[in-house]
């Protein structure tokens, strides 16, 4: 799991081979900076939210998956 994450580190993760990351959640996190992860051949999930408006912002951000502890919180989100 990566807890902070700077631009910089894409070109070496891709060298590396890294095909999915797990992100702590952080309010940066958006559609701009998920699309340079999905650019760069990375499935993307967010992690650690239990907490419905972190959810809501995680799915805006459109990451491939979230880890949470609430999964019934995240599905009535995503019923929405």
């Amino acid at each position: 799991m990566i807890t902070s994450f700077y631009p910089t580190q894409l070109t070496p993760m891709q060298k590396l081979g890294v095909v999915a990351v797990t992100l702590r959640y952080d309010a940066r996190m958006n559609r701009a900076l998920m699309k340079r992860f999905h650019e760069a051949g990375m499935a993307v999930w967010g992690s650690n939210t239990n907490d419905p408006k972190e959810m809501a912002n995680l799915i805006n951000a459109e990451v491939d998956g979230i880890i949470t502890d609430s999964p019934e919180r995240l599905l009535e989100l995503l019923r929405k």
